[in-house]
């Protein structure tokens, strides 16, 4: 599943999520006009369990649960993805480290094991 935000005048509502249920992974082929997108989410069917979470000063809200299977639909992605169009909108703040489950990645590639780069320091 993929969300997108879209931009509408600055004089109407400034953001609206827009939802499509498909896996056309190509951006330049999703609605356009007034459906103009900044960014794009791809959900899968794992993410992080809401039951508890830390606010941060500025509002913005962190999960702490571990990650579980979410109801919806099912795609091919192992976990959320965000993706955005124009790279001076992004604002860096958080780097995170995410180990994931040798066995699950080989499910995930039905040719074997993914190799995963390792972060650097």
């Amino acid at each position: 599943m993929l969300t997108s935000n879209a931009n509408r005048r600055e004089d109407e509502e400034s953001t609206k999520e827009v939802v499509w249920n498909c896996t056309d992974y190509n951006a330049d082929k999703l609605p356009e006009g007034k459906l103009r997108k900044l960014s794009t989410k791809g959900v899968d069917s794992t993410a992080p369990d809401f039951s508890e979470v830390q606010t941060l000063e500025d509002g913005v809200v962190v999960p702490l649960g571990k990650p579980k299977e979410q109801r919806g639909p099912k795609g091919s992605l192992l976990y959320n993805e965000y993706i955005v169009y124009n790279v001076d909108q992004i604002r860096m703040r958080y780097i995170i480290q995410h180990n994931i489950d040798q066995i699950q990645l080989e499910s995930f590639n039905n040719s074997g094991p993914l190799q995963v780069p390792t972060a650097v320091p």
